[in-house]
């Protein structure tokens, strides 16, 4: 698995996404994200969600949910190479 850049709920052309959950009615699903917090002089990397409906990377901050449109990343699969023999 990787970590790839995107914005805007995107999922980047030929990629494959992990799938994380789903919405209540099951038939959205919700892929793995991971926003780049700047705080206390530090950066905090955050787990969280997205999906093209939310427009960006929603996450858990202060005790709120926050979004980041722009500037997270997917969590994405790496294909297997495989030998012929």
């Amino acid at each position: 698995m990787e970590l790839i850049p995107t914005s805007g709920g995107r999922i980047p052309n030929g990629r494959m996404p992990i799938v994380g959950g789903h919405e209540r009615d099951h038939n959205v699903k919700l892929y793995h994200a991971v926003a780049t917090v700047y705080a206390r002089g530090g950066i905090v990397r955050v787990p969280g969600k997205t999906a093209p409906h939310l427009s960006g990377c929603n996450f858990a901050w202060g005790g709120i949910e926050r979004v980041f449109r722009s500037n997270y990343e997917i969590l994405k699969v790496i294909p297997t190479m495989t030998t012929l023999e």
